[in-house]
Formats: structure tokens, C-alpha cells, sequence
């Protein structure tokens, strides 16, 4: 039985690799070579002296410049997301070790790098311009697709590239609204429309306080909603029309942050959209975020709330 098994195993291997062999044959490639040559200079020397990244697909575009050698990254007017650049700058390094999977035009609309179907990429060093086209992602096999424009050979790399190489300048952006993690927080001052109470600590406990009323605050209620606020995540952000038209003096809610080692709190503001989610805008930054419904939910917190968690 065992030798059977043996045998049965040999035999996939053999047609794995028979049909690996008709693969390369029928798509034109003699061998595997790599990207490699595609910036003329090392990756590391190509990343260095980089100026601009630019991820264009059929409806959008996002353009990415840094600030001199070893300066800033911007989209727009504000500062690309660091650890998305992170991720970025690493698959650019890694670009030139795609393995080329095939030569023919024809297998160009099949891993999704024709200039209409693709996302384009220019890097811009100098007066240099290196191009890709960034092609589809293969879950099953682990694989992206890219290629040179102006060559029909596609190679292929084992990381997302489309969800790296993202055509939509609000994926650079900064989602994050606000990170209590670690900080030493002193108290929480929520405001609506009808009520206002406040959410002191005295030192390892915390109090609720509205007018002349003062209680202990229930612990678990307390880290469940300072834990949403370490960090409080956008999933989106409103255009420029929607921000325009927002009234933020007015919200229908605010929570007031006081740090202990910030001297000046800071408020963040919501105004509820008919999805259930909101808009958020926090006093120290030009952003209107988007957030969603139930990651508000954990910190628009009433009284009542830490009243009845207390036991009254």
C-alpha cells in the first residue's frame, strides 16, 4: 500500500511539472529570467533618489511626491499614510525579482495587463520615468501580474501589487482620527444635543460628572470605550463637496480628549449620515473622515451607560 502511495505521488509530480513545461511553451518562454534591469540603477539607489509615484487606473488617479531626497511623502496637500508608503516602497524593491510567465500578447487580457484593464504606474527619478502596468491578483496561486508597456513579456511576483498600488489618492490618506493608545487620558467630555456629562479619573478610578451629580463609572465600560478610541479608524472620507457642506459648530455629537501631557484638549465632532454612519472631524486636523456606524457606537457613550453598568 505504501508503495503505491509512493508511486501515486511521483506521478503528480511528474504532471505538475509536464504541465508547467506546456504552460511556458505554449505562452512562449523559453526560461524564467526576471525583471531584473528594470530601474538601471539598485533598487535601494532607485528608492533613494525617487520623486514621485504615480497609480493611475481607468477612473482614478493618486499622485505621490516626496519632499526632497529623504523628505516627506504627500497626496495632495497631506501626508501619505506611512505605513502604506512602508508597503510601497518595499514592493518597489522587490519588483525586479518577477519571474516572467509568459511572452504572447494574447495572455495579456488574462492576468489583466492591457493599458486599458491595468493600473499604470510611473516612478519618476530625476528626469528618469520607469512604467509597469499592474495586472490582476491571483488568490489561489499567490501571484500578481505585471509588465513594461512597451513589452509584450509578463512576469509575475508573490504580493498583492493591486492592493498595494492603490489608483484612489483617499487610500494614502491618514485614516486614523484619533490614538489615545498609551497616553494618559484625564477625562472625556461628551456633548449632545439635549445632554452633556463629563468622564473624569481620579487617579487609577474613574467618575461620571454632570451638574451636581458625581458616581463611579463602571471599569469595563471605561477601557471598552477608551479602547475605541486607541485608535479610532476612518473607513472612508467625505469629498470636497460633502465637507464644504457640513456644519461642524453644530454637530450632534462631540467628544472633548484631555491628555495629561497635551495642554490643549481635543474635540472630535460627529454628525450622523442616513447609512447610520457619520462624519467626524477632529479640532486639530482639516480631514472630514467617515465612520462607521458601529465603531461609533463604541464611543458616543451616554450617561446612562456607565450608570447602569454601575448598578444605580
Amino acid at each position: 500500500m505504501k508503495g503505491k502511495q509512493l508511486a501515486l505521488v511521483f506521478a503528480l509530480l511528474i504532471a505538475i511539472a509536464a504541465t508547467g513545461a506546456i504552460f511556458r511553451l505554449t505562452s512562449g518562454v523559453a526560461s524564467s529570467p526576471t525583471l531584473t534591469g528594470l530601474f538601471n540603477v539598485s533598487s535601494e539607489e532607485f528608492i533613494l533618489r525617487l520623486a514621485s509615484v504615480t497609480i493611475r487606473s481607468a477612473d482614478q488617479q493618486a499622485t505621490l511626491v516626496k519632499e526632497g531626497i529623504g523628505g516627506n511623502w504627500n497626496v495632495g496637500p497631506e501626508r501619505v499614510f506611512q505605513p502604506r508608503l512602508a508597503q510601497l516602497l518595499e514592493a518597489v524593491g522587490r519588483l525586479e525579482s518577477a519571474q516572467l510567465v509568459a511572452q504572447n500578447r494574447s495572455s495579456h487580457a488574462r492576468t489583466g495587463v492591457t493599458s486599458a484593464d491595468g493600473i499604470n504606474v510611473s516612478f519618476q527619478r530625476g528626469s528618469a520615468v520607469v512604467e509597469i502596468i499592474v495586472g490582476k491578483w491571483s488568490p489561489e496561486a499567490g501571484l500578481s501580474y505585471l509588465r513594461r508597456p512597451s513589452e509584450n513579456a509578463v512576469y509575475a511576483l508573490p504580493l498583492n501589487l493591486p492592493s498595494i498600488f492603490e489608483p484612489n489618492p483617499d487610500g494614502w490618506r491618514n485614516p486614523i482620527v484619533m490614538d489615545l493608545f498609551g497616553r494618559p487620558v484625564d477625562s472625556l467630555s461628551f456633548t449632545y444635543a439635549t445632554s452633556a456629562f463629563d468622564l473624569v479619573r481620579e487617579g487609577p478610578a474613574w467618575f461620571v460628572e454632570s451638574g451636581n451629580t458625581k458616581f463611579p463609572a463602571e471599569p469595563l465600560t471605561v477601557q471598552v470605550t477608551l479602547r475605541g478610541l486607541a485608535p479610532l479608524v476612518a473607513s472612508g472620507f467625505a469629498n470636497e463637496e460633502e465637507a464644504n457642506a457640513l456644519e461642524f459648530d453644530e454637530p450632534d455629537a462631540a467628544i472633548t480628549v484631555s491628555v495629561a501631557d497635551v495642554a490643549a484638549p481635543t474635540t472630535v465632532m460627529f454628525i450622523r449620515r442616513d447609512d447610520g454612519s457619520y462624519f467626524v472631524k477632529a479640532s486639530d486636523e482639516d480631514s472630514v473622515f467617515v465612520v462607521a456606524g458601529e465603531a461609533a457606537a463604541l464611543v458616543l457613550r451616554k450617561e446612562e451607560d456607565f450608570a447602569q453598568a454601575a448598578g444605580r
